[in-house]
């Protein structure tokens, strides 16, 4: 049975559940350009909000960078197309 918490008091301990993160729909595209690129193993990698993703679209499995504590503005691939940057 669920914990019921008069209004205005807070727990004492974390919940036992947490969230996952399993994918995100989306793009970044009315103020961002320039800001998809495919990559050199064949994955395309992008932003949206603070999350950098990488999406296998053969696998259609996306892995996510989400160290930014703001929206992510851009988003830039090495010439070899191995390394990636983003800036907030």
């Amino acid at each position: 049975m669920k914990e019921k918490l008069p209004p205005g008091e807070k727990r004492k301990k974390q919940p036992d559940q947490g969230l996952t993160l399993d994918f995100v729909f989306g793009y970044r595209g009315y103020d961002c350009r320039d800001n998809v690129f495919s990559l050199k193993t064949g994955e395309i990698v992008y932003h949206v909000a603070a999350l950098g993703i990488v999406l296998n679209a053969e696998q259609n499995v996306q892995r996510f960078y989400n160290c930014h504590t703001d929206d992510i503005l851009c988003l830039a691939v090495s010439p070899d197309m191995s390394l990636v940057a983003t800036g907030q």
